[in-house]
């Protein structure tokens, strides 16, 4: 998904949702919806947010498809660029709480089993996985 419009579009057929059903959940006409998804025009700020707010996901995310988190170590904002960073992400966001707490377990301890072999790399993207390629454990 390059395009604002792209990732609008991707919203609201995801969560079911005509044009109209998304233009009156956000106070925008059939038509303004329609213009974003089809890249004829971009949403104001206040659309953006009201976006966001709905589908619970960031402005970050819509404005530019990549997802900024804050890491607490450096004190700076890292983009994760791989699709597999966002893809993993965006999944692990929509879960519910106790499915997030159960795959946290799990990072927890393959990461462990990482740093004692000392594969634990510094960047995120320079050692990515593909998710089809099986680990020692033969899990994805």
């Amino acid at each position: 998904m390059d395009t604002i419009g792209e990732r609008i579009k991707y919203l609201r057929r995801k969560q079911g949702l005509s044009l109209q059903e998304l233009a009156d959940i956000i106070g925008k006409s059939k038509g303004n919806i329609s213009g974003y998804e089809n890249n004829k025009y971009e949403p104001s700020a206040q659309t953006i947010l009201a976006l966001a707010k709905y589908f619970k996901i960031s402005t970050d995310w819509i404005l530019s498809g990549e997802i900024f988190i804050q890491q607490e170590k450096e004190d700076h904002t890292r983009v994760l660029k791989s699709e597999l960073e966002k893809n993993t992400f965006q999944m692990f966001s929509e879960l519910e709480e106790r499915d997030k707490e159960d795959i946290f377990e799990f990072i927890k301890i393959k990461h462990k089993k990482s740093m004692k072999k000392g594969n634990a790399t510094k960047s995120s993207n320079s050692n990515t996985t593909s998710p089809d390629t099986k680990n020692d454990s033969g899990i994805a």
